[in-house]
């Protein structure tokens, strides 16, 4: 369980989600190696989970990263330092 945000309104919303519990064996909720790549796990054995359908992020202060733009940056971060000396 790993916070990736905050909820700064609606919380009253948040409260409501529906939920199995913890994964066993300490609750009855799914089992976090069936989740990955299998929807269908949740769908059909878990069909009153709640689901975020569309997530919005804002990023306050910093800027925004383009994706490719850090995959390269850190291709480049990756090659021996004699290499970039060269160029």
């Amino acid at each position: 369980e790993t916070p990736v945000g905050s909820v700064i309104e609606g919380l009253e919303n948040a409260k409501e989600f529906y939920s199995y519990g913890d994964m066993p064996p300490w609750g009855k909720g799914p089992v976090q190696g069936k989740i990955h790549g299998h929807p269908e796990y949740i769908e059909n054995e878990f069909p009153l989970t709640d689901k975020f359908v569309e997530c919005h992020v804002q990023r306050l202060g910093g800027k925004a990263v383009d994706p490719e733009e850090e995959r390269m940056a850190r291709e480049l971060e990756e090659e021996a330092p004699d290499q970039r000396s060269s160029e």
